[in-house]
């Protein structure tokens, strides 16, 4: 009896400790959550765990580090081209592309130096321009004086080729020979070949 009482009491509601709970009215819980390490046990902002957000913001970093490297490349020594850029730092030519749909500040960083780029070259036209260089004044004058009369005109010829259905082909066939059927002929008779009387009294001829 004594044994059953002191059960009872153990498993008392009213017996638990519960200045370790945190929500109140409530058990506390003295148990923690196992990690496999340390690190494991903080969250970010975001709710990754630890090393999840530390290997992304590796992956991240690293990433940028060879996007801004490329960027260089391209800017300062391949002379604006990709494939060269590409090659003097051994990166994937498709990389380029994937980035260019996928990371908006790689897009603006080639976006900026696609303007430079541009003005690079229009420098380097005035640059020829004012030395006198005929062919550099003629293609200046062609690009930017287009409004004053100095552009090209070029007439493109555009063949179109239609595809037909058997139906419109045997109409087209059937409107074809009933054309033909219809033509009047007009050829003149022999007769008519003959000169007129008023040419035999000519001098000189010897028709009959």
């Amino acid at each position: 009896m004594e044994k059953k009482e002191l059960e009872v009491i153990e498993n008392d509601p009213s017996r638990i400790d519960r200045s370790l709970s945190k929500i109140p009215g409530q058990p506390g819980n003295m148990k923690s959550r196992k990690f496999p390490n340390e690190s494991w046990k903080f969250m970010d902002s975001k709710g990754i765990w630890g090393d999840t957000a530390n290997a992304t913001r590796a992956r991240t970093g690293k990433k940028r580090a060879l996007q801004e490297k490329f960027l260089h490349v391209y800017h300062r020594i391949g002379d604006f081209c990709i494939t060269d850029a590409c090659n003097a730092i051994g990166l994937n030519r498709s990389r380029i592309s994937t980035w260019k749909t996928d990371d908006e500040w790689f897009v603006e960083a080639m976006e900026m130096i696609e303007e430079e780029k541009k003005d690079f070259i229009e420098s380097g036209l005035l640059k020829k321009v004012r030395k006198g260089d005929t062919a550099a004044v003629i293609f200046a004058a062609k690009t930017k004086l287009r409004d004053r009369g100095y552009g090209e005109h070029r007439t493109i010829e555009q063949n179109i080729t239609r595809k037909f259905s058997k139906e419109q082909i045997d109409a087209i066939a059937r409107a074809k020979r009933s054309i033909e059927s219809d033509i009047i002929d007009v050829t003149p008779e022999k007769e008519s070949l003959k000169p007129p009387a008023i040419m035999k009294m000519l001098p000189g001829r010897k028709d009959k």
